[in-house]
C-alpha cells in the first residue's frame, strides 16, 4: 500500500509498509508530528535509538524535521565489552541519539575537558596588556532587536606574545605564564562569510588597530546580555576563558565533542542508585542528559520528554535551572518517575548534582490524565433527568454536566466536594487553578491571606489579580479587597467571585459566577 507522502532515498520512493517495522515507525510518526507542534521555532529534539531502527529513524526524521534541521548521528557507548556474555563475533555496546535542529545558530559549544597542549598554546598566544583609550567611532541600532551597538576605536594599546620556545624544558614556566594571564590570553580569527551582522561591524574597522563593539545579541549564548567584543586586523577576539578554566595550577581546555562519546566520557559510577530509583534496564546517566541539554538550551528553557522513564532528563533539566515537562504511562509512575522527582527537590546528591552545586529546591506538580471512557464511566447519572432506557447510561454526558453546574457553590470555593470514580469518592474542587487553566492565564504567583480572620486566594496573571473568597451575598469585603490591591504594582484589573460591590472600588471589576466555568463543560 503506497501512503503519501513517500519516503525520499535518493532517487527510488521507499513506502512505510516496506519498512520492516512499519507498526513501530507508525507509533514513532504519530508522537513525532506532536513533538513537531510542540516545538520552539528554535527548538531542538533528540531520539535515542538503536542499532535496528536507526536508518529508518533517520529517514523519518530528515521527512518530518527537513533534512537541514539535521545536527548529528551521536553514537553513545552506553557500556563496557567486558562481561556482557552476548553471542557473535561483535559486541554491540551503543545506541543512537538523533539530534535535530531548527535553528543550529541558537545551539550552544559544549565539549570535553583536557590539560592545555601544545598545538593550542600555539594559537593562543596572544595577551592583551592594556587596550589604551577608546573613542566612539560608530553608533546604529541592530536591526534584530533595535538595540544600541556601540563601535569604539582604541588608541595605545599593548600586546605581547607567549614564547613556546624551548618548550620541553620551559614547560612549566610556559604553563604559569598562561595561568598568570588567564583573563587576558586570546586568539584572532576571521568571521564565517554568513555573518553579515559581524561582516557590518568590520567594514567600519581600520586594520592595525584595536577596535571594541558593545551590543546586546538578540539570540545565542548571550541573548539578551550586554557584551563586549574585540577585533584586530578585521578579525575577531576568542578568548581562552572562554572555553577553559584553570583548575590545580593549569589551565584546562574544553575541546569540542564529537559525535562519538565513549564509555569513559560519560561519568557512570553509582548510576544504578542515581536519582535514588533503580531501573534494571534503560536507565540513562544525567551526565549523558547533561551534555544534550546544554547543547540545545539555555536556563530558563523549557525541557519536554514524553517517556519520561526513571525521570532522569526531567531531573538534570531540573538542576539545570531548565523547566521541565516530563511524560510516563507506565505502572512505575509512583516508584520511579515521582519518586525521583521528589527526591531532586530534596537535595538529591547523585548524577550531576555536585557539578551544577545543586542542593534541592523548587515545586514539582502532576496531572494524572483519564482515557475518555473511563471518564464517562465514573460519571453518575441523577434522577431527575428522565433518560429513555435504551440509552446506555455511562456513556451520557449532559447529565452529569447539568449536575456541576447546577450544583457547584462559587461562593464557598474552599469547600466545594465532587463525587469521582466507581467508589464514589470524595475530592475538593481547586476553583483558582481550574479557572486560571479555563482562562488559559499564565500564573506569575499565587498565595493565601488572611484578613480580618477572612482566607483569600490571591493569584496574580500580567497586570491583573484574581481573588477567591468565601463570602455571602450583600457582605461587604471591598476594604480587604483594597489593602490586597495595595500589596502589588501596576494592576490595571481585578476578578473577584461571586459578589463585589464595585461602586467602592476605583479599578475594572469582573465578577466570577458559574457560567465562567462552562468554558470546560460544553457540550457538542
Amino acid at each position: 500500500m503506497n501512503i503519501d507522502p513517500p519516503y525520499n532515498t535518493g532517487g527510488d520512493f521507499l513506502y512505510k509498509d516496506d519498512f520492516k517495522h512499519s507498526t513501530w515507525l507508525t507509533f514513532m510518526e504519530s508522537r513525532l508530528a506532536i513533538a513537531k507542534d510542540l516545538l520552539h521555532k528554535d527548538g531542538s529534539i533528540f531520539v535515542s535509538i538503536d542499532d535496528e531502527e536507526a536508518f529508518n529513524l533517520k529517514l523519518l526524521m530528515d521527512e518530518m524535521f527537513g533534512e537541514e534541521a539535521f545536527v548529528g548521528s551521536i553514537a553513545y557507548e552506553r557500556s563496557g565489552s567486558a562481561g556482557l556474555g552476548q553471542g557473535g563475533s561483535i559486541v554491540n555496546t551503543k545506541e543512537y541519539v538523533l539530534f535535530y535542529s531548527l535553528n543550529k545558530s541558537n545551539l550552544n559549544f559544549v565539549g570535553h575537558d583536557r590539560p592545555l597542549e601544545k598545538d593550542t598554546m600555539k594559537r593562543y598566544n596572544k595577551i592583551l596588556i592594556d587596550e589604551g583609550q577608546k573613542e566612539l567611532v560608530k553608533e546604529f541600532n541592530a536591526k534584530s532587536n533595535n538595540l544600541p551597538v556601540k563601535i569604539y576605536k582604541h588608541t595605545n594599546h599593548k600586546f605581547e606574545t607567549i614564547s613556546l620556545r624551548d618548550f620541553k624544558n620551559r614547560k612549566d614556566e610556559i604553563e604559569k605564564e598562561y595561568v598568570d594571564n588567564f583573563e587576558n590570553v586570546f586568539r584572532t580569527f576571521l568571521v564565517q562569510k554568513e555573518n553579515e551582522f559581524q561582516h557590518y561591524l568590520i567594514s567600519n574597522m581600520d586594520k592595525d588597530h584595536l577596535y571594541s563593539v558593545e551590543y546586546i545579541p538578540s539570540r545565542g549564548k548571550y541573548a539578551g546580555k550586554e557584551v563586549q567584543n574585540y577585533y584586530f586586523n578585521n578579525e575577531l577576539f576568542a578568548w581562552l576563558k572562554e572555553s577553559a578554566f584553570v583548575d590545580g595550577g593549569k589551565v584546562i581546555k574544553t575541546n569540542k565533542i564529537t559525535d562519538l562519546w565513549a564509555h569513559s566520557d560519560i561519568p557512570k559510577a553509582d548510576l544504578f542508585n542515581e536519582g535514588n530509583v533503580t531501573l534494571p534496564r534503560g536507565k540513562k546517566p544525567e551526565h549523558l542528559l547533561y551534555r544534550l541539554i546544554k547543547l540545545a538550551t539555555n536556563e530558563g528553557d523549557t525541557v519536554l520528554d514524553f517517556f519520561a522513564g526513571s525521570a532522569t532528563t526531567a531531573a538534570t533539566a531540573v538542576k539545570m535551572k531548565r523547566k521541565s515537562i516530563a511524560i510516563e504511562m507506565g505502572e512505575y509512575f509512583e516508584d520511579k518517575t515521582l519518586k525521583r522527582m521528589k527526591s531532586v527537590l530534596s537535595g538529591d546528591s547523585t548524577g550531576i548534582s555536585s557539578k551544577v552545586g545543586w542542593n534541592g529546591s523548587g515545586i514539582v506538580k502532576y496531572h494524572e490524565l483519564e482515557q475518555y471512557e473511563d471518564i464517562l464511566d465514573n460519571l453518575r447519572l441523577y434522577k431527575e433527568v428522565e433518560v429513555p432506557a435504551s440509552i446506555p447510561k455511562k456513556y451520557l454526558f449532559r447529565p452529569e454536566e447539568n449536575y456541576v453546574r447546577s450544583n457547584f457553590d462559587i461562593s464557598k470555593p474552599f469547600s466545594n466536594v465532587y463525587t469521582h470514580g466507581k467508589g464514589n469518592n470524595d475530592k475538593k474542587i481547586d476553583f483558582v487553578e481550574t479557572y486560571c487553566y479555563l482562562k488559559g492565564y499564565i500564573i506569575e504567583s499565587l498565595s493565601y491571606k488572611n484578613i480580618s480572620g477572612k482566607l483569600y486566594a490571591i493569584l496574580k496573571t500580567s497586570n491583573k489579580l484574581i481573588i477567591f473568597r468565601e463570602i455571602a451575598l450583600g457582605e461587604d469585603d471591598t476594604n480587604n479587597i483594597k489593602k490586597i490591591i495595595s500589596d502589588y504594582d501596576n494592576i490595571d484589573q481585578i476578578e473577584v467571585n461571586y459578589d463585589i460591590d464595585q461602586r467602592k472600588l476605583d479599578i475594572e471589576t469582573k465578577v466570577i459566577t458559574n457560567s465562567d466555568f462552562d468554558e470546560g463543560l460544553l457540550w457538542n
